[in-house]
């Protein structure tokens, strides 16, 4: 697969079982991000606020990982570099992939942006 497409793992918000979703990494600027193309409903974005950012990347090898959230009005770029990527996932945004910053902008408020930091 692609170096931007991993695997997140996270507990279950309620049932505590290993949970796993497919994500893509957008790199900004050398830090790496996951975007919920969903929007804050997503069951994994929920598992994540659960677990208070605690979760593991799965590229090949399992690493622990420490999910931060992006303030909305830092989202843009992430957004932006989200949508030129994930090409499976541009149709859950109304923003069309080489829109300007601005677009993204308007926009950055519905999406959870998480920074992935080392655990």
């Amino acid at each position: 697969p692609p170096r931007f497409m991993a695997v997140l793992e996270v507990p279950g918000r309620k049932s505590g079982h290993r949970r796993s979703n497919p994500v893509v990494i957008a790199t900004v600027d050398g830090s790496r991000y996951l975007v919920s193309m969903l929007g804050p409903g997503s069951e994994w974005v929920k598992n994540v606020e659960a677990a208070d950012g605690d979760a593991v990347i799965r590229q090949g090898r399992r690493r622990p990982v420490h999910l931060v959230e992006v303030p909305p009005e830092q989202r843009a770029p992430v957004l932006r570099e989200y949508v030129r990527i994930a090409t499976s996932g541009r149709q859950h945004f109304p923003v069309a992939a080489g829109a300007p910053l601005a677009d993204f902008e308007a926009i950055a408020e519905r999406y959870p942006v998480y920074r992935i930091d080392p655990r």
